[in-house]
């Protein structure tokens, strides 16, 4: 087609000059064919195109007084030979003949006598030399163009060119859609048929335009043609019988959709070893966004580049994702999650409603027992009275304090304060019993049995347990327990902040693979060469942070409680109940969620066909539940960021044997958990030094996250010194720091920590030659535990009244609340970022100052989704198990 057009092209200067311009006898020279046999082939051409024929006599004969201006020129007697040479051949083709008598008549058309007089007015003469020029241009100047292409372009349809073999497995029904639509795009015919009237078809041309187009900065990586997923979608094709399209006339009419599609293809090793960077382990290939009929699907449109013309030319995508119609009635997961979700919803609407509607009554409507004087008389209990609330030691969740039988019954929900003079007679652990100093002091005016408050049936404490009413306000309550270790409700959301900033580069911008997101990938590379970004590499010491928290609060908390109460099977079992119960419910509601309707949470051209992280779960999901995905499946694993919790969980699993040990003989305890602790970081050493990598190349080194990253052997480090301190904590007095050593632990603190965020600069700075293996493997296995170790300082400092401004900052109360929705923010964080980044319309550009407005969305959105999930799933659990057990099990 495209040598029949450029031969189309030089055939209208041709015909300018076709009469009289040349001597067509001197013209020839002994080496070219015989002019007679010429003369005589084209005769018979000729011949056999009468129509043809009589346009080229009209033409010579109404251009011969305007081609006697060009005079006797050699250059056209060569110009001839080049044509007459090519004639013959090219008029062996019915297209050639076909575009010829196009032209010729597109020629006659044009008005000689108009284009003379144009001439004449110029005084273009036969001796000018622009005389030539100003004919060609004057008659060119005056040929309808686009009618005279389209003509051309409509004379054989789409199909002649891109014809379907019996080899061929693409439907008939998709074919002739496809061909339908590519010879709508040049235009079609409206009957009643004329050669010189054709129609735009606008569905058609939305359609093109749908298709994506290349755009600058191919070698920064912008390597995906995205289209308009909008656009294509919303096409509604449509042409009635009888329409010409393609010089075939319809016989059924035309009606389609629109359906996006994207096909990848495979780009030359050369080319990419062009680009001269280092891309992760992230493979790069072209992506091109394609609109196509709903008729067809990927496995046909993946044929349709091995047709015709383009058949051999290794053009064919390896991958062709097109994105089908969703209907969730079909989807049995899907639709068993949404019924699921929708009956805890509707719950939690009807316990908010029933329980806001008794709290109004109660306040508004008299009753003698409200008239009667039942109240108590709490004048001094060496503090003040506050709403009710004590924050949880360790998850600074609120929750009532159960009654308080020291002399004489005190009010439900009384949560004495310390006062100026010291703290209060006796430390309370998840509600137990308490003792006070003064007790004197308390003025008790004791209710009748008969006028005393009746104690909530167990329908009512279960519909206070869904109740948004209820809820919301533990959830948002900014109480700070006296006995709490303050600082750690600020060191959770600052820890959970850097994760989800490391992650906002991480989850889908650089570790994609199949549909890429980012418009100027290959500038990543230059991002791990800056100084500044080596911070944001380090937030996988955020995880560690995790880790040495929750070492500590198992072991400090324990200890407390084991030295009130008898540690028995019963002990031991609601030791580890109450942590399964507290995790899983709400984790597990987020996995399904995910899994089965994150097909339905989003749409647009670069929405993944398959998600692995997601669809895995549905075959690897007890994984999960067992908290064991870190050691079986780990290469299909089911919400990959998942595998902390398998690793925490079995700590905690083994936590009681070192814990035990410490309150029995403490030596033995330490030096146990000593043990333990080096034999992490000599296993993490051992496996660094075998497979290499870190964090942001685990796509290049899979063993690295494998073997290296999520096991729990290399991990536990940070764990164990959370132990220790938690030791510590529990058996030294507070306030016993003195200030010159509470300097030099900063000092040391700070020069530590920022040493291990910004020493990897050494090597992955531009012109930097990288460690070997041995020095990776020593920041590896040591960084972990030295870090847990700079957390250990920040925490023992401030709880002791040594962290100055820090403290202040940690221990905000505006904190609390955010440290409570930690949990479920870390579950649904990458969850977020990928209904984001995969639902865009457009790539995303990776800038400082767009990744920066990035992140504070994925923040604002996790923490509103965490709310929401707490709400409506963590928080009703959280009180099932004190309805329960009445006192709620061991809190850790």
């Amino acid at each position: 087609m495209i040598r029949y057009t450029l031969f189309a092209v030089m055939v209208v200067v041709f015909l300018s000059y076709v009469s009289g311009q040349a001597d067509l006898a001197n013209s020839y020279t002994p080496d070219k064919q015989p002019l007679n046999e010429t003369a005589l082939f084209v005769a018979d051409a000729l011949y056999k195109h009468p129509v043809l024929f009589r346009k080229l006599l009209k033409i010579s004969a109404a251009a011969q007084p305007l081609l006697k201006l060009g005079g006797n020129d050699p250059k056209s007697g060569m110009f001839m030979n080049f044509v007459l040479d090519m004639v013959p051949g090219l008029l062996q083709s019915p297209e050639t003949a076909g575009i010829l008598e196009i032209l010729a008549d597109e020629l006659h058309r044009v008005n000689i006598t108009d284009v003379y007089g144009f001439l004449q007015a110029h005084n273009m003469t036969q001796d000018n030399p622009q005389a030539k020029q100003m004919v060609s241009g004057a008659i060119l100047k005056r040929i309808d163009k686009l009618r005279t292409v389209r003509r051309i372009l409509t004379g054989n349809s789409a199909r002649h060119f891109l014809p379907m073999t019996s080899n061929d497995t693409i439907t008939d029904v998709c074919y002739n859609d496809m061909m339908n639509f590519m010879d709508a795009m040049i235009s079609a015919q409206i009957p009643p048929r004329d050669a010189l009237n054709y129609t735009f078809i606008p569905w058609a041309l939305n359609m093109f335009d749908a298709f994506g187009k290349p755009t600058g900065g191919i070698t920064k990586g912008s390597l995906y043609w995205v289209g308009s997923y909008d656009l294509c979608v919303s096409i509604k094709a449509g042409l009635p019988a009888g329409v010409i399209l393609g010089n075939r006339t319809l016989t059924t009419p035309i009606k389609f959709n629109g359906k996006f599609c994207r096909a990848q293809f495979r780009l030359p090793d050369a080319l990419i070893k062009s680009f001269n960077v280092d891309t992760r382990g992230v493979a790069l290939s072209l992506s091109w966004g394609i609109c196509v009929p709903d008729s067809c699907h990927s496995n046909d449109i993946a044929q349709m580049f091995d047709l015709g013309v383009m058949k051999g030319r290794g053009i064919v995508p390896h991958t062709v994702t097109c994105f089908e119609e969703r209907d969730l009635t079909k989807d049995t997961s899907g639709l068993v999650a949404a019924i699921i979700l929708l009956v805890f919803v509707a719950v939690v609407v009807c316990s908010t409603l029933v329980d806001g509607v008794g709290d109004w009554i109660k306040d508004n409507i008299k009753t003698d027992n409200a008239e009667s004087d039942n109240s108590y008389e709490l004048s001094k209990i060496n503090g003040n009275v506050n709403g009710g609330y004590v924050a949880d030691p360790d998850e600074g969740s609120s929750q009532n304090v159960m009654e308080i039988k020291s002399a004489g019954e005190l009010p439900p929900a009384y949560t004495p304060h310390k006062n100026d003079k010291g703290e209060l007679g006796e430390e309370y652990l998840n509600g137990g019993a308490r003792k006070f100093k003064d007790v004197a002091e308390v003025k008790i005016t004791k209710p009748s049995r008969a006028q005393a408050k009746p104690r909530q049936s167990v329908c009512q404490q279960l519909i206070k347990a869904f109740s948004l009413y209820t809820n919301i306000p533990k959830i948002l309550n900014g109480t700070k327990n006296p006995n709490a270790i303050h600082c750690l409700h600020g060191i959770r959301f600052f820890s959970i902040m850097w994760i989800i900033l490391g992650h906002t580069y991480n989850y889908g911008i650089l570790s994609v693979q199949d549909n890429p997101t980012t418009e100027n990938l290959l500038d990543a590379d230059k991002l791990f060469k800056r100084f500044s970004f080596q911070g944001i590499q380090a937030a996988g010491f955020a995880v560690d942070t995790f880790f040495f928290l929750s070492g500590l609060l198992i072991c400090f908390l324990t200890l407390k409680d084991v030295k009130k109460r008898p540690v028995n099977c019963g002990y031991a079992g609601m030791f580890y109940f109450h942590r399964y119960w507290r995790l899983t419910p709400v984790y597990m509601i987020v996995m399904m969620t995910f899994s089965c309707l994150y097909r339905y949470l989003g749409e647009g051209p670069l929405w993944p066909a398959e998600l692995a992280a997601a669809d895995n779960c549905k075959q690897v999901w007890w994984t999960n539940l067992l908290y064991v995905n870190n050691l079986v499946h780990v290469d299909d694993q089911c919400m990959g960021w998942s595998w902390y919790l398998a690793d925490d969980m079995q700590f905690y699993i083994i936590s009681p044997f070192f814990i035990f040990l410490l309150h029995r003989i403490p030596v033995v305890g330490i030096l146990a958990t000593v043990m333990m602790m080096c034999a992490g970081v000599a296993s993490s050493f051992a496996k660094e030094y075998k497979f290499g990598g870190d964090m942001f190349r685990m796509k290049e080194n899979p063993h690295y996250w494998a073997d290296v990253y999520i096991v729990p052997w290399t991990r536990v480090a940070a764990y164990c010194v959370g132990i220790l301190l938690g030791y510590i904590m529990f058996k030294s007095k507070k306030g016993s720091l003195s200030n010159t050593k509470a300097l030099i632990g900063w000092i040391l603190t700070f020069a530590v920590g920022l040493t291990l965020c910004y020493v990897t600069y050494d090597y992955r700075a531009e012109g930097k030659d990288p460690w070997p293996r041995w020095g990776t493997s020593i920041y590896e296995s040591f960084g972990r535990p030295l870090w847990a170790m700079c957390v250990a300082w920040i925490v023992y400092a401030c709880h002791n009244g040594k962290g100055g401004i820090i403290n202040n900052i940690l221990s905000f109360s505006g904190l609390i609340p955010l440290s409570r929705l930690t949990y479920a923010a870390y579950l649904l964080h990458p969850v977020m970022m990928i209904i984001y980044v995969f639902g865009k319309k457009s790539l995303i550009y990776i800038s400082d100052y767009d990744i920066a407005y990035l992140y504070m969305g994925h923040v604002v959105c996790t923490y509103l989704a965490a709310f929401f999930f707490s709400s409506i799933f963590e928080a009703p659990f959280l009180t099932l198990e004190k309805i329960l057990f009445r006192r709620g099990g061991h809190s850790s």
